[in-house]
């Protein structure tokens, strides 16, 4: 029997308990390995025993019968992916302050020689396969042994989401977000979110509402066969996060067919532009692009209609929704906006009638304005403040 050794260094100070463990396996004719289960912070000073031979993790779960992870819950989430991949059950060690997926505790090691004995039983958990489509274009793929967690963000604003299950709608919530468990996911964030409780070798789905702005919404369990499809409703120019197991957050936009900027750089070398990434939005101002409805979505098509809007109370609905300040530099207008709203104000901006204001470029919280000269500028930015006043 091989047991590959996976120590959180910030929770196990000196790979004390794994080193422990590993003696105690040894003893009893278990062949074991240690390794890290993520490369830590550059900077920073951890207390790692010299004596001891770090092997790397991915080499060696191919070889492993089984992993034991010493750490928090957070630990284990890490590690669940990359043993599910190997059909590798795992232990886990609670060297945290909750240790509700752990099975032993620090002072309990000496229970480690029952697996050199065969004494044990395995538990099958469900995971989801969860991933990020634009189009038909698969964009990510994660697997998650808790939850997906789809949320507005740190903005306080209302976020409003579509949940499909096998593609036919079953909840239109606005709200903070929405989780999608698993059975061992029930007693984390969406048992906080007022989910139930369900039992964790079940298998089934947990649709749970964060903070929803409506009476009537409530969780929902589903049967674990359904495809779960969240995404903002058509249309929405707002942006929501998803977040699996709790890593690292995504941006999620719209899913327009013709919403990202290499699409609509085709498009315009299609119709003779020679266009590159930061012109794109002049050449939209110049072929006067507008939306409309088309098979289920949107398509681009050439405006005989101009001025259709009035631009001053555009201009206030966009500034009152998420613009914080507005600078000026030359022929150059930069506009911070909330996080997350500044392509939507450029959008807008660009879809508008502004005089002598030739395109834009969007970031996450940062948007740009190029104007034809320093007096078109000077105007804008004077009327602007009027607004933000």
């Amino acid at each position: 029997m091989r047991v590959l050794l996976s120590s959180n260094p910030y929770r196990d100070r000196g790979l004390r308990a794994a080193l422990e463990a590993r003696k105690i396996l040894e003893r009893a004719g278990v062949e074991t390995a240690l390794c890290l289960p993520f490369v830590p912070k550059k900077g920073d000073r951890l207390e790692l025993p010299r004596h001891a031979q770090l092997k790397n993790m991915e080499e060696e779960l191919p070889k492993a019968d089984l992993l034991i992870c010493f750490g928090g819950d957070g630990t284990i989430l890490h590690a669940a992916r990359d043993a599910a991949l190997h059909e590798l059950p795992i232990l886990g060690v609670n060297m945290g302050s909750v240790g509700f997926m752990a099975e032993l505790e620090r002072s309990e090691l000496g229970r480690l020689t029952q697996l050199a004995k065969g004494d044990y039983t395995t538990e099958e958990r469900m995971m989801l396969d969860v991933r990020v489509y634009r189009g038909d274009k698969l964009l990510s793929q994660d697997l998650a042994l808790n939850d997906a967690v789809f949320s507005k963000g740190s903005i306080a604003r209302v976020a409003e989401m579509e949940v499909f299950a096998d593609q036919v709608l079953i909840r239109q919530l606005m709200g903070d977000g929405v989780i999608v468990a698993t059975p061992t996911g029930s007693t984390a964030y969406s048992m906080s979110a007022g989910g139930p409780i369900v039992e964790p070798t079940s298998q089934c789905l947990i649709v749970t509402p964060v903070c929803a702005h409506q009476l009537a919404v409530r969780a929902m369990v589903l049967g674990a066969e359904r495809t779960i499809t969240v995404q903002l409703p058509k249309g929405n120019r707002k942006s929501i996060y998803l977040s699996v197991d709790g890593g690292k957050a995504i941006r999620l936009t719209g899913n327009e067919r013709v919403e990202t900027q290499e699409q609509l750089l085709d498009e315009l070398k299609r119709r003779g532009f020679a266009s590159t990434q930061a012109t794109i939005s002049r050449d939209i101002k110049e072929l006067r692009l507008v939306k409309e409805m088309a098979g289920g979505g949107y398509r681009y098509v050439v405006s005989e209609r101009k001025g259709m809007v009035d631009s001053d109370v555009r201009l206030r609905n966009i500034f009152k929704e998420g613009v914080v300040s507005v600078d000026l530099a030359q022929n150059i207008v930069v506009v911070r906006t909330m996080p997350g709203l500044a392509s939507a104000a450029c959008s807008a901006l660009d879809s508008m009638d502004i005089p002598g204001m030739v395109g834009s470029l969007a970031g996450d919280d940062t948007g740009i304005l190029i104007m034809r000269d320093n007096a078109s500028a000077e105007q804008f930015n004077r009327e602007v403040h009027k607004l933000l006043k």
